[in-house]
């Protein structure tokens, strides 16, 4: 008969069959012959691996789809499902269809009857919007309990009525009232279902980033349970620049006197482009006796001002002021000049292919016309990819992996450095010291390994 036994560890795991007839190891008395699908814990426990639950099918099952984690925090988590132009939610059981999680809803509409034939009409209490091929959820219907909690897909949609198709409720009980319908929240996105397999996402509180080498870079906002926005990134400083300059001479003449003005932001000392303005062939010399005053309008979030003068096409830093500074003839520093407008990624051929944060800047890598490029934001400003001449240490950083092969950046990793994964080697980004912070002067790209990887 069995005799039963007492197991108090599987700390050794599964051991090869070579040892089963070793009774005299201690390992044995720890160990399995067979251990699939548990882990082994080093104090001995063992539990089994995390499970799956049905959701819901997918928005096409002829067309693959893609899912990708959306984690603001331990308690708030969604899951993503991409699929051809297409995006829909389901929630980590923050509000979704069930308890433990499933798709978002839109808004519901109460539903006013449902009949029973191939195809059930339902009827609305007000307009429902839906159209032909949509995704709708029923539940709370009585007499009728077949239809609820179930996903219907809609056709012969009027302002008020649609048909479940392929759904015959003739022999199913007599809806007797209440319910409501709410269609699956989706989202349309630029992205076929071809993209999905190199679309890249890296995620910062509610705001995913998503790269793609064919498509411009977008920021996927979520605001609300059922608020969602993907927009194209806009790089250009935060900082709007002075408007309505002027620049009036005490006294006049035939000079000409040339400035650039930038507001500064109070919050975060972000610098905006510079507006320009000049006197016209209309002031006399500067010095003793005559100036030019320059005045412009206030920028909302700004109280400071940077004013550059200018000589021979350059602009040099003259002064500071509120809304207006006067010029009596003060010499530009050349060192310090104002911002010049970038943006690397203008059109087909320019879109990253994958992006990260690190060091306080976010960085870009990867377009078709520079496989081995790295593009690195202003410190602290993530969409102002500005420099200056000569350069500044919160300026953005442009660059390109020296290698014997050309081998496409496919994945960014920040940890103590700037991990850079290509398909043919890995590097490693940093100042050259893990005390130092990169700076476009101070940046340095060292081979660590030559595997490469495939696309994550």
């Amino acid at each position: 008969m069995p005799v039963p036994m007492i197991l108090p560890s599987f700390a050794a795991g599964e051991i090869s069959p070579a040892l089963h007839g070793r009774v005299d190891l201690a390992k044995y008395q720890v160990g399995l012959a067979t251990c699939l699908n548990w882990f082994v814990h080093p104090f001995g426990g063992a539990s089994t691996r995390a499970g799956t639950a049905f959701v819901g099918e997918a928005v096409d099952a002829a067309v693959r789809s893609r899912l990708v984690p959306f984690q603001f925090s331990t308690i708030e988590t969604y899951v993503l499902e991409f699929a051809h132009q297409k995006m829909r939610v389901i929630s980590g059981g923050a509000g979704g269809t069930a308890d433990d999680g499933g798709y978002v809803l839109e808004t519901a509409v109460a539903i006013a009857g449902i009949t029973n034939a191939v195809n059930g009409l339902v009827t609305t209490v007000t307009p429902h919007g839906f159209a032909n091929g949509d995704h709708v959820w029923i539940d709370g219907v009585q007499g009728m309990a077949e239809v609820n909690r179930r996903r219907f897909t809609v056709i012969g949609a009027t302002s008020t009525s649609f048909l479940l198709a392929g759904t015959d409720t003739s022999m199913w009980n007599v809806w007797s009232g209440g319910g409501t319908v709410a269609r699956l929240y989706t989202l349309a996105t630029p992205y076929a279902a071809s993209d999905l397999a190199l679309l890249k996402y890296v995620q910062s509180a509610d705001t995913m980033t998503l790269t793609h080498p064919g498509h411009a870079p977008r920021n996927l906002t979520r605001t609300g349970h059922t608020a969602w926005t993907l927009a194209a990134i806009t790089f250009a400083p935060g900082t709007a620049a002075p408007t309505g300059l002027a620049a009036t001479p005490s006294a006049a003449g035939g000079n000409t006197y040339f400035y650039a003005v930038t507001a500064v932001n109070d919050e975060t000392g972000e610098e905006s482009l510079p507006a320009y303005v000049n006197t016209g062939a209309a002031s006399a010399p500067l010095g003793t006796g005559n100036a030019v005053t320059v005045t412009w309008s206030p920028v909302s979030g700004c109280s400071r001002y940077n004013v550059y003068g200018g000589k021979h096409g350059l602009y040099g830093f003259i002064g500071q002021g509120g809304t207006a500074f006067g010029d009596t003839n003060y010499a530009p520093d050349m060192s310090d000049q104002p911002p010049q407008q970038r943006n690397p990624f203008t059109g087909t051929g320019d879109w990253p292919g994958c992006s990260t944060w690190h060091d306080g800047r976010q960085w870009f890598a990867r377009t078709d016309k520079g496989p081995q490029t790295l593009w690195a934001s202003q410190s602290a400003n993530f969409r102002n990819m500005s420099v200056s001449e000569p350069t500044r240490d919160s300026d953005a950083i442009t660059r390109t992996i020296a290698s014997r092969e050309v081998n496409e950046i496919r994945f960014l990793l920040s940890l103590n450095a700037l991990l850079v994964f290509t398909s043919g080697a890995e590097w490693k980004c940093w100042a050259g010291s893990q005390s130092d912070v990169i700076t476009p002067a101070n940046t340095a790209l060292k081979p660590q390994g030559y595997s490469g990887i495939a696309h994550v």
